[in-house]
């Protein structure tokens, strides 16, 4: 069952998911593996003009150019780690319903058969815009990793929307 709503009280005994966990600046997030293109550096970056801000430009993927979205800044959060996401050396290819973009992020974790009964409705997730992209929460070591509803983030995302 694909990670798009989260699950009920009938669904989260013996379920177990395939998650690929992310840092940026002090949060976690989560998406799930099957939306997952790839995990890449970063190469460089081609700007493009009239994009919105949270779009800051284009990267190669192999031999094609997808979008780089900077999450921190469409989902309105601070990059409390390095000052500035043009710093982060990682890339997060993801795709849901035909649309593509690569996320920058600090470091990339791959979790296996996480449990449905570690996850939970987002109630400890702050910032309203955030909430509205968290289909889940996972609590990891005094942390929460918010699970990301791709098909909805890749959506909003798309300039014009």
């Amino acid at each position: 069952m694909p990670l798009s709503m989260p699950p009920t009280d009938s669904q989260r005994t013996g379920d177990l998911r395939n998650l690929l966990t992310f840092r940026l600046s002090s949060m976690s997030f989560a998406v799930a593996v099957e939306h997952v293109v790839r995990v890449a550096e970063v190469g460089a970056i081609t700007p493009l003009p009239r994009a919105p801000s949270h779009v800051p430009g284009m990267v190669m993927i192999g031999s094609r150019a997808v979008p780089l979205l900077d999450l921190g800044r469409f989902l309105g959060i601070e990059n409390d780690e390095r000052g500035s996401t043009e710093e982060l050396p990682r890339l997060v290819v993801i795709s849901a319903d035909g649309l593509e973009v690569a996320l920058r992020c600090s470091s990339v974790r791959v979790e296996r058969e996480v449990s449905n009964e570690r996850l939970r409705e987002p109630e400890s997730i702050q910032g309203e815009r955030l909430k509205r992209f968290t289909i889940a929460e996972i609590d990891e070591q005094h942390a929460v990793v918010a699970v990301l509803d791709v098909p909805r983030l890749l959506t909003a995302a798309q300039p014009g929307t």
